[in-house]
């Protein structure tokens, strides 16, 4: 298998409004996305099985994940195709991660449809599914990136 790192990454944004801390921190670096606004519980996860069903690699970021510099352009390099990057989880300060900011290249797993039921899942289940379908175990990458939790009270969250 053949990746061209050398060309832009692919990097989607799913979020509730346009001005989102990922949307900053993509546009502070000049870094093209395609921003999703969620208007609706599934908005999510039928995005992400849109981008499954591409075939392409694909970055996802969280609204209220941040990226350091540099971090969209490190993970793109990677080769293995399943990548993560930590980040806070919750209040508890404990480095976890799910799909804050998650690499795919749907190449890897060599044609398989995955992504199945992704699209009628909500988005707050979302992560179990993907990772239900995933395997093995992402690599992943260091330093952690920021996750903007409180953030999550100023939106409306979809019911």
């Amino acid at each position: 298998m053949i990746i061209d790192i050398e060309r832009p990454p692919k990097i989607v944004v799913v979020a509730q409004v346009e001005l989102c801390p990922a949307a900053v921190a993509l546009h502070s670096e000049c870094l093209d996305f395609e921003l999703v606004i969620a208007d609706n519980d599934y908005t999510y996860g039928r995005t992400l099985k849109r981008l499954w069903e591409e075939g392409e690699r694909f970055i996802n970021i969280e609204h209220d994940i941040v990226p350091w510099p540099g971090a969209c352009e490190h993970i793109w390099q990677c080769t293995l195709g399943h990548c993560v990057y930590p980040y806070p989880i919750g209040y508890s300060g404990k480095l976890g991660g799910s799909l804050g900011m998650i690499m795919l290249d749907p190449n890897v797993w060599q044609g398989k449809n995955l992504a199945e039921g992704w699209d009628e899942t909500k988005w707050n289940y979302l992560d179990a599914a993907v990772y239900g379908s995933l395997k093995p175990k992402p690599h992943r990458h260091m330093p952690p990136v920021a996750h903007l939790t409180p953030l999550k009270k100023l939106y409306d969250q979809p019911s």
